[in-house]
Parts: structure tokens; C-alpha cells; sequence
């Protein structure tokens, strides 16, 4: 009888474990495959040329390439630091009992529910030089025009701000959602002991919720390596390389140059790289 119980579940599972081998496990080895092969669309006639590790040491010595993991690596501390700071900073001051706070928690998430490219062309018309708002408050107070998106020196923090605009929501969300259920024993405790607002802030809520920031900035950690929307419509990577990530570069390698053996190594690198940042914030978060 337990035999037959066994066969039944192992039939249950069995189509389960097919699709993930076939969605999951078979296109990854193809692509490690892809990455040992000399693949170009515009030379012998697209073919496979066994290649070796010919790609991975041409993206070690490839300065583009080593500057896009630069304009990721940029890109995802300044992201994540902003996003979890104002998502902290709103939660708090949005933890107490107001009127319309029903109303006011439902507009803040509105900016989650814009797709990538959207919200990338809504901004890039906000940061137009010459009839963008942006630019028209920095004149107004500057006497000179600003063009954030066509200076090297700017235009990763302009994509840092749509991202944080788009995503502090999420953060607020997910903060917002641990504030409530947190026990009112130890807030009043420490008003009993005489703390102040930012006491409690800062020495009882924030420490107790520890966990669920962590768990928000692993997933908006994974989500920010992945940008290419707002890049694409923003900027396509410029102004020269100064927005071009890993993702940006793999898709001008791969659908600009023809190298698809070097593209798909370009994105399995990235893999790698995401994994590892996963990794690391998951053991942090095991140990709080």
C-alpha cells in the first residue's frame, strides 16, 4: 500500500518537475553552451564556433563591459540606499492616526502601478532641457538651463530618481504593512521610560522590523540590477557610457553588433553577479 502511495505522488510531482526542467534547467545550459561558442549573426553565416573561454576573458579585458558592472554597481547602492531611507522615513511618520490616512496610503503606491516605460517617458519629458519642468525650476532659481540627462555626470542619478520615485512605494508598502503589526507593548513601554518620538522611532520600531527591510531591499536589490526599461526609452545608455549597465550593454552587443555568444556571456555574468548580491543580503537577513 505505501508503495503504491509513493507511485501516485511521484506521479503528481513528475509533470511538475518536467516543466521546471524544461523552462528553468534546459534553457540555462543552453545559454552556458552559447557562452563557450564564437556566435555572430553577420559572420559564417551565424554558425556555432566552438570558442572555449574565449568570451568570459574578452569581457575581463573589455573596458566597456567592466565599466557597465561600474554603472550597475552605481546604480543599485544609490538606489537602494535612497529607497530604503525614504521608504523608513514615509512609514514612520505615516505610522499614527490622521485624517484621510486611508487616502493618503492608496496615492503614494499609484507611482507602483506605472510600467517601467511609461514612467521612463513621463520623466524624460519632465527632464527635457528646454520644456521640462525640472529644468525650468533649476532656471528659475539657477539662471541657467539643466540638462540632467545629457551630462555624464548626471544622468545616473536623474534614472536613480524615477527609480526611487517608481519604488520607494514598494518599501513603504512592505514597511508600512510590519509597523502594523507590530505589538503596542513595547511602544508604550519606552513612552512609559520617557523616550522620545525618535527614540521610539529609531530604538523600538525600527529594530523590530529589521527583518521585513532587509526582505524589501533583497527584492528591490534584484529589481534594480535588472533595470533596462527606463534606460531603453531615457537615455539607450548615454550620454556615452555613463548609463549603460550590464543589461544595457548585453542588449547593444547582442541586437546592435550581432554577438550573441558574447551578449549571452555578458548576461550570465549578471547572473551571477545578482546571485551573488542575493546571497549575501539573504544571510544577512537569516541573521537577524
Amino acid at each position: 500500500m505505501k508503495n503504491k502511495n509513493r507511485s501516485t505522488a511521484r506521479a503528481f510531482v513528475l509533470p511538475a518537475l518536467i516543466t521546471m526542467v524544461m523552462i528553468m534547467i534546459v534553457p540555462f545550459l543552453y545559454a552556458i553552451y552559447i557562452t563557450m561558442n564564437d556566435v555572430n549573426l553577420l559572420e559564417n553565416g551565424g554558425k556555432f564556433v566552438w570558442a572555449g573561454l574565449k568570451n568570459f576573458k574578452t569581457f575581463f579585458s573589455d573596458s566597456r563591459a567592466l565599466n557597465s558592472v561600474v554603472v550597475s554597481v552605481k546604480f543599485l547602492v544609490g538606489a537602494l540606499l535612497l529607497e530604503t531611507f525614504f521608504g523608513i522615513a514615509v512609514s514612520t511618520f505615516l505610522d499614527r492616526r490622521f485624517r484621510f490616512k486611508g487616502i493618503v496610503r492608496a496615492l503614494i503606491i499609484v507611482p507602483m502601478f506605472m510600467t517601467p516605460v511609461v514612467s521612463g517617458l513621463i520623466w524624460r519629458a519632465f527632464f527635457d532641457p528646454h520644456a521640462g519642468i525640472v529644468s525650468y525650476i533649476y532656471q528659475l532659481i539657477f539662471h541657467h538651463k539643466l540638462d540632467m540627462l545629457g551630462s555624464t555626470s548626471s544622468a545616473l542619478w536623474a534614472l536613480i530618481i524615477v527609480d526611487m520615485w517608481q519604488w520607494t512605494p514598494f518599501m513603504i508598502l512592505l514597511i508600512m504593512a510590519s509597523l502594523d503589526g507590530l505589538s503596542e507593548d513595547a511602544v508604550e513601554a519606552a513612552k512609559v521610560e520617557g523616550a522620545s518620538e525618535l527614540q521610539i522611532i529609531t530604538r523600538v520600531k525600527i529594530p523590530m522590523i529589521k527583518p521585513t527591510i532587509y526582505m524589501a531591499m533583497m527584492i528591490r536589490a534584484i529589481d534594480a540590477l535588472k533595470i533596462f526599461d527606463a534606460i531603453f526609452v531615457m537615455t539607450k545608455g548615454g550620454p556615452g557610457s555613463a548609463t549603460e549597465t550590464m543589461n544595457m550593454y548585453s542588449y547593444v552587443v547582442g541586437f546592435n553588433f550581432y554577438r550573441i555568444g558574447y551578449a549571452t556571456t555578458i548576461s550570465f555574468i549578471f547572473t551571477i553577479v545578482v546571485t551573488i548580491v542575493l546571497s549575501k543580503l539573504m544571510q544577512k537577513n537569516n541573521s537577524l
